[in-house]
């Protein structure tokens, strides 16, 4: 049997390994974009498979719909218009690319993306534009809704020009599902309200166990919304156990707790820690309000540029404001009228301490009428024109001590490196506290503004705080400096 052996001229067979090298490669690519790989190691379907366009004319909400029906949605780069809200079912996480633009159509006041009475929602890394200017007026164009939904976490998105609040977490008013722990981080909200609207970056009417960590939001167009908005809707949607962390606001009023009188005491152990916020000066209101709430710490924040009060302190009971850097208050108004701290409306067991107020004109560094139990610690008063004190009935107090039913200690903690989703605790002794006390957490902003780290405080055995850190996602290892914390510790009886 004669064989014949068969040869490839040179050129040719380069040319061949050429087409199969391309073939492969399209093939690859191919799968790429069908299948990609989430922060959270999961394979998701790209939302192009189910015929979204993502060219900026065509309205994708269909596919979007179809896509996160079937399952998970990764987003590639694209701009996808949203004429119809995306109602996300339960058990799904969307992804995608930091190119990967949501963008509402005209006159549709729709959120972006809804989420009613589901749990184990994680949307990350997308862009949201809420195209304000070609919306109609009143309308609820939220970026993220989330409506009774539970397990949830909104990480890492831009989300830009919405006619009302970026991300909002409500009770579900139908079903009277209370959103339950809800993490809130990483995200950009810019210039989120329409001109002559009050509205909020970030808001809360309803929930327990929610973190709003690590945030930023800045509005241009000279309206005073707040940052974070913790208010509840009306006397059923109780808010309890929220921490705002770490979180950055430029030209906006600050952080509001605004429950009313009439709603009863359903706003309770609100946390508001190291963040930085920077008001529009001339026209803001209040940097920091709390307003008929129960165990609130407003803690080593530094705030900037407030229209009257640094912190409004109204109808409260149980609250620390400590460590706080208070400064260009006073922009409007008259003396009596604006105040580093202002504390009104029969309050009670009120704590002001180590806290820094710099005044621009007219003003009272600590301000009380019609409250009592009132603890004033050694503050900072700055500003020829700020009379330091006006307060009736208040207790003067230089060192940690026991007032009525709260105690305040500090401690330093040092937490090892931090791998996986995983948590580590320290302890600081508390003298005098029993198991039973609600205890509030105030960080320092070396810790406070960590991205990805949440923390926690409680009473753990008698006499003994223990703080808990612990790191929200799998991602890179997180180690924390040694710091010192303060714990507000109230004795429930």
């Amino acid at each position: 049997m004669i064989r014949k052996s068969l040869r490839m001229r040179p050129a040719s067979l380069c040319a061949y390994v050429l087409m199969s090298a391309i073939a492969i490669c399209a093939s690859l690519c191919m799968q790429t974009q069908a299948q990609q790989t989430s922060s959270a190691g999961k394979i998701v379907k790209n939302v192009r498979d189910a015929g979204a366009k993502g060219d900026g004319y065509t309205d994708d909400s269909s596919a979007w719909q179809t896509a996160v029906n079937d399952g998970d949605v990764f987003c590639p780069p694209g701009v996808y218009l949203v004429g119809t809200t995306i109602a996300v079912p339960s058990e799904r996480h969307i992804w995608g690319s930091r190119d990967c633009k949501l963008k509402t159509r005209d006159r549709t006041d729709i959120p972006v993306f809804t989420l009613t009475d589901v749990r184990d929602v994680f949307i990350e890394g997308i862009s949201i534009d809420g195209n304000k200017a070609a919306q109609k007026d009143n309308g609820v164009g939220f970026g993220v809704f989330c409506e009774g939904c539970s397990t949830t976490k909104i990480i890492g998105l831009r989300i830009a020009n919405t006619p009302v609040e970026s991300i909002i977490v409500s009770k579900n008013e139908r079903s009277s599902a209370i959103p339950e722990d809800v993490v809130i981080v990483d995200n950009i909200s810019v210039d989120s309200s329409r001109r002559g609207m009050f509205r909020q970056h970030y808001a809360v009417t309803s929930g327990r166990r929610i973190l709003i960590s690590g945030n930023s939001g800045s509005s241009a167009d000279g309206h005073a919304a707040y940052l974070v908005d913790i208010e509840p809707n009306n006397s059923g949607n109780p808010i309890e156990d929220v921490s705002v962390i770490g979180n950055h606001g430029t030209g906006v009023s600050g952080i509001a707790v605004a429950n009313t009188a009439t709603n009863g005491r359903i706003v309770k152990r609100i946390n508001i820690t190291g963040n930085n916020v920077r008001g529009p000066g001339a026209g803001a209101g209040n940097c920091f309000q709390v307003s008929y709430a129960d165990y609130v710490s407003v803690g080593s924040n530094t705030v900037e540029g407030c229209g009257t009060n640094g912190v409004n302190v109204s109808g409260s009971n149980n609250v620390s404001v400590t460590g706080n850097h208070v400064t260009d208050f006073g922009k409007t108004g008259t003396v009596g009228e604006t105040n580093g701290v202002k504390i009104e409306a029969r309050s009670e067991s009120v704590l002001v301490e180590s806290n820094v107020f710099q005044a621009n004109g007219p003003s009272f560094g600590i301000r009380e009428t019609d409250s009592s139990g009132i603890t004033v610690g050694v503050n900072d008063y700055i500003g020829a024109a700020m009379t330091p004190l006006a307060i009736t009935s208040f207790r003067s107090s230089s060192q940690t001590s026991l007032t009525g039913k709260h105690l305040s200690v500090t401690g330093t903690v040092d937490f090892p490196v931090l791998n996986g989703d995983v948590c580590e605790e320290k302890s600081i002794r508390a003298p005098a506290a029993p198991e039973s006390s609600t205890v509030l957490l105030a960080l320092p902003p070396t810790l406070a503004s960590i991205p990805g780290l949440a923390f926690n405080a409680f009473v753990s055995t008698p006499g003994a705080v223990t703080v808990k850190a612990c790191k929200l996602t799998a991602g890179p290892t997180i180690d924390p400096p040694a710091a010192i914390v303060r714990v507000d510790v109230w004795i429930n009886q």
